[in-house]
């Protein structure tokens, strides 16, 4: 039989502390608070003029005519029999895109109601 070997006890090493006392840090003055009217998520609300209009629904539109695209494309894809790596490429840029048409909705939708208020 082998001899069992009986380990030390190894104190916990002590904990280092500083020698000089730590300085206390100056409080900041607080910034000055602007007043803006705020939309209920959150966001300031910036007055819209009719050229900013017009371009978010030029790009909802061109957005929704990729969006179209890219599901025919995928459509195409899939029925051609095409590799899986070829179906998840056009998946994921249809998803990208639908996320951006989506948010192109709201802001059209923002500035129709801003402009009915």
């Amino acid at each position: 039989m082998a001899k069992r070997t009986v380990r030390k006890a190894v104190k916990p090493a002590k904990r280092k502390t500083s020698k000089t006392p730590a300085k206390r840090k100056t409080a900041r003055k607080a910034p000055a608070k602007r007043k803006r009217t705020v939309k209920a998520h959150g966001m300031p609300m910036i007055p819209m003029s009719d050229e900013n209009r017009k371009a978010l629904w030029n790009t909802y539109r061109t957005l929704q005519s990729r969006v179209n695209f890219a599901l025919d494309k995928l459509k195409a894809h899939f029925q051609m029999h095409a590799t899986p790596h070829t179906l998840l490429e056009d998946r994921r840029e249809l998803l990208l895109l639908l996320g951006e048409c989506n948010y192109m909705a709201r802001a059209c939708e923002e500035a129709r109601a801003e402009l009915e208020r």
